[in-house]
């Protein structure tokens, strides 16, 4: 089963932030650059075009800036996006705690991908006391704000028992909730906890639905577990060529485990002609992601 979900750094340093965050579309431009920003939206803004270097030179110390003041000015972006420059040492000395400041602002102003991020700080114990009771409360409230990750890790903190007392109709609830909000890896779990019978009757057909969404999410966690479901005939009608497909996809994300089982298929000419060439290249791959079956089977059919 896929564990803790950590919150991509990118996400908020380089893809669509002002759409991650909330805001209306903002009256900035290319030739207001080079004008201070008078509201938390348009120095987001800013902020977002020189860490990116969208419009203009890339400049960290200046992305800082601007959000420094989109927080100074209550944006709850502003302040997420300060918090990860601080997180990442980007435009600044890195410093764990400042981060942690940030985030608890942005939080307090109702941005849930900061309550999310919050909570993982104090589940690692990253700029503050470890404290899995502080983290489960934070992704509570990620959660109620409807931000999928929260509402993930949430699941999963009722799922391994952190903060909270185990239980798993809880965390199939969250993990619904995150799948509802088009979370691949809330629908991946989901669809483990119909396909293991954990916190609801067994229902292979349900797994694989829910295994399908997630792939379609392009979580490569649930492609894998949905070639499984083909390849063992689970929920469907057995077919080698549909897990070779699901495989593949989940190869293409970087999912070792898919990398490993697609070089299976092609050693063993299982719903597609038989390669060694091909199957080297996968467990090749699976090798490079670190999985050790991968290498192993890499150097058994190099001999």
């Amino acid at each position: 089963m896929i564990k803790k979900v950590v919150i991509k750094d990118l996400i908020l340093s380089a893809l669509m932030v002002l759409i991650l965050v909330g805001l209306l579309p903002t009256t900035a431009n290319a030739g207001s650059v080079v004008n201070e920003c008078k509201t938390g939206a348009e120095c987001v803004d800013l902020g977002f075009k020189y860490v990116t270097g969208k419009d203009v030179k890339q400049d960290d110390f200046k992305a800082l800036k601007f959000f420094q003041k989109a927080c100074d000015l209550n944006s709850g972006g502003g302040c997420s996006n300060l918090g990860l420059m601080y997180k990442k040492g980007k435009g600044v000395k890195q410093d764990d705690f400042k981060a942690l400041k940030f985030y608890q602002k942005a939080c307090d102003l109702n941005l849930g991908v900061s309550c999310s991020q919050l909570g993982l700080m104090y589940e690692k114990g990253k700029g503050v006391k470890q404290d899995d009771f502080k983290a489960f409360k934070f992704y509570q409230k990620a959660c109620d704000l409807n931000f999928s990750g929260g509402c993930f890790n949430l699941g999963l903190s009722y799922e391994e028992g952190k903060g909270v007392k185990q239980d798993d109709f809880k965390a199939l609830k969250f993990f619904q909730k995150a799948c509802d909000l088009n979370d691949g890896s809330g629908c991946s779990n989901l669809g483990f906890m119909y396909d293991k019978g954990k916190g609801v009757k067994q229902d292979d057909f349900k797994a694989l639905k829910f295994y399908q969404k997630a792939c379609g999410l392009n979580f490569s966690g649930g492609c894998y577990n949905l070639g499984l479901m083909y390849e063992e005939g689970k929920g469907v009608k057995q077919d080698d060529f549909k897990a070779l497909k699901f495989f593949q996809k989940a190869c293409g994300l970087n999912f070792s485990g898919g990398c490993s089982n697609l070089g299976l298929m092609y050693e063993k000419g299982k719903g597609v002609r038989k390669s060694n060439t091909k199957a080297l290249k996968y467990y090749g791959k699976a090798c490079d992601l670190e999985l050790a079956l991968g290498c192993k089977n890499y150097a058994g059919l190099k001999k």
